[in-house]
């Protein structure tokens, strides 16, 4: 582990500081449970502002799916979708793209 991870430029090198790698090899031999505790600290640390950020999107994108649904579907639609309810559907489709400025007619309704 220490060869693959700790040393500076190895393939997998974790890029801990100076300080860590020097702890740790002096304290190779004899192996204990807790020597490789620091380096273990780092990548957890380096890990939490991309993994808060991957949250963070995944959030914003489920969010942004569920508000469109709620456009597009504000209400449960019937097995036999009729033309005015179609176009609802399409007005709130524009509306969510601040395309559509006017009302649609439809029908003789104002949609």
């Amino acid at each position: 582990m220490y060869a693959n991870f700790v040393v500076s430029g190895s393939a997998q090198d974790v890029h801990v500081s100076r300080d860590i790698q020097t702890q740790v090899h002096k304290e190779l031999e004899p192996p204990y449970e807790e020597l490789f505790d620091a380096v273990e600290e780092h990548v957890l640390h380096s890990l939490l502002e991309p993994w808060n950020m991957l949250v963070s999107q995944e959030k914003h994108q489920y969010f942004a799916e569920v508000r469109l649904k709620e456009l597009i579907y504000p209400y449960r639609i019937p097995k036999k979708i009729n033309l005015s309810l179609s176009f609802v559907i399409f007005r709130n489709l524009h509306k969510l793209k601040g395309v559509l400025s006017w009302d649609f007619q439809v029908l003789g309704q104002s949609c």
